[in-house]
């Protein structure tokens, strides 16, 4: 992945989850790059370890737990009640902002 940052010269990166980010931070850091003055990186799925990373990922929480069950409760109403038309359901992300892109806050998406 670090060989498709570096040539580019981006500005900031969004990986595809906590574990891409993690190791995209270390190699930047071990090339001397510095977060995020220089390279901005987001991290995706709020895992347990990116707050205690270096520096501190930022990460979109999607709130897994609540996807399931929300999903596990569609799906058993669909079985008390076959036909019934489905009640769609918003469930906000969370843009929990960390030391890797700036100062630390969180942000509903």
């Amino acid at each position: 992945m670090d060989n498709e940052v570096l040539p580019k010269r981006l500005d900031a990166v969004i990986a595809v989850n906590d574990i891409y980010a993690a190791h995209l931070l270390r190699e930047l850091l071990s090339r001397g790059l510095k977060m995020p003055r220089e390279i901005a990186v987001v991290g995706h799925d709020n895992d347990d370890f990116t707050e205690f990373s270096y520096p501190p990922l930022t990460t979109i929480d999607q709130k897994p737990q609540t996807v399931g069950t929300a999903a596990f409760n569609m799906l058993l109403g669909l079985l008390k009640q076959p036909g019934k038309a489905i009640k769609e359901q918003t469930i906000e992300t969370e843009l929990i902002i960390r030391k890797s892109t700036g100062r630390s806050t969180h942000a509903n998406l």
